[in-house]
């Protein structure tokens, strides 16, 4: 039920798109403040109710295959119980979530987070709305039955309510108002010159070596030559450079998908609720370094299949070719994402026809290259070369399919 201070605040609202003063409009808020001033919830009481969502829990009824509405009787057993929340139309406005039991929190049937007992949780609605780019979201509540010991509301703080009252201005038809800069583009401004650094110094300082990683000549060559030129050392610092660089391009690439609202891919726990500028660019720095470290594993890994399918002698040309391939493939695919964003703010029903099919074709015609490269340097029968390469590139394909879809 809405209390009487958020009834006030949309009364307000339609009296301020109709022109009236602004002096009415401020004491309307006034109002609100004092007559709701009883409607105190939350942590230590710093927060007005705004609505209490206690009579619109759902359950999941299987003969119907959809969500009906809980009743005590028939659903105090049920292990998860449900609510469909509007984040569209409550901006502004905090999500607070407290149970007596541990237990597991769900949005949108994917695990958020685990939820403690005895405690309150906190979590605003413009960070939610940022981050799944849905007006509404299922929230799923596993562990413990009923409803019994949860309580979910949408509350609005204290101290940001004065920060709500109009200021009196002069009466116009018309107010001109800057628009509220973007964090999310000031974070991707960054990271693009940080990547665009980083290949200009790789470019000036080590320009042989850089030319060989990104040759889209020397990538369908399957006769290497030189093989003690950057091939053999997988764990020198200028190798090191250039995995760190694809690391930086990938880490950019997930932060884009998931800003068009490809929710598959947005619930890695690592990164943080909030979205600052310093908070994004913290998050992308962690991001590309868990991502560094699996790409150096990956060599670890293919070095063991190598051996036990005695292939020593294709376990550089096989890493080597990945990276090689991988940085032109992603390097050329950030610039049309980039390009494409400009003149398209709005991708969220392309990024499978313009990120995750033409990724998913890469990965499938790499593995024809790397067959192709190995084999001719590999007096291995076809065979063992085909298992090795399944099992090093395409269990991963497999992997990364399921989340994507």
């Amino acid at each position: 039920m809405y209390d009487v201070r958020y009834i006030v605040k949309s009364m307000s609202d339609r009296l301020k798109k109709y022109h009236v003063s602004y002096i009415i409009h401020c004491t309307l808020y006034i109002f609100a403040i004092h007559f709701s001033s009883h409607a105190e919830v939350g942590p230590e009481k710093q927060y007005f109710l705004v609505n209490d969502l206690k009579e619109e829990w759902l359950v999941y009824d299987a003969n119907y295959k959809n969500y009906v509405p809980y009743i005590a009787e028939e659903h105090r057993t049920q292990p998860a119980v449900s609510l469909l929340i509007d984040i569209e139309s409550n901006s502004r406005y905090s999500l607070l979530i407290y149970t007596e039991k541990d237990s597991y929190l769900f949005i949108n049937a994917s695990m958020n987070e685990r939820l403690k007992g005895g405690s309150w949780r906190v979590m605003s609605i413009d960070s939610l709305f940022r981050k799944f780019k849905k007006p509404h979201l299922l929230l799923t509540f596993y562990g413990t039955s009923g409803i019994d010991g949860k309580t979910v509301m949408i509350a609005h703080r204290k101290g940001s309510v004065v920060e709500k009252l109009i200021k009196i201005e002069e009466e116009s038809f018309l107010n001109l108002r800057l628009k509220n800069p973007s964090t999310t583009s000031d974070f991707f401004i960054g990271a693009f010159l940080l990547i665009f650094t980083l290949i200009s110094y790789l470019f000036v300082a080590y320009g042989r070596a850089f030319e060989r990683f990104v040759s889209v000549q020397d990538l369908f060559t399957v006769d290497i030559k030189d093989e003690n030129f950057v091939i053999n050392r997988p764990f020198s610092g200028l190798y090191i450079f250039f995995v760190f660089l694809l690391s930086l391009e990938l880490s950019y690439l997930y932060y884009f998908v998931i800003s068009k609202g490809y929710s598959q891919l947005g619930n890695i726990q690592i990164l943080s609720s909030e979205q600052t500028f310093f908070w994004n660019i913290w998050d992308y720095f962690k991001l590309s370094g868990i991502i560094l470290v699996v790409l150096l594993l990956k060599y670890v890994g293919i070095y063991i299949l190598s051996q036990m399918y005695r292939l020593e002698d294709a376990v550089n040309i096989h890493y080597f070719k990945t990276i090689q391939s991988s940085l032109i493939y992603y390097s050329v695919l950030l610039l049309i994402c980039s390009t494409v964003a400009t003149y398209k703010p709005d991708m969220s029903n392309s990024i499978k026809a313009l990120i995750v099919i033409p990724t998913i074709t890469f990965y499938i015609l790499r593995m024809f290259l790397l067959y192709t490269s190995i084999n001719k340097h590999s007096s291995t029968k076809n065979l063992y070369l085909i298992s090795y390469l399944c099992i090093a590139e395409l269990i991963p394909l497999v992997i990364g399919i399921r989340y994507a879809f």
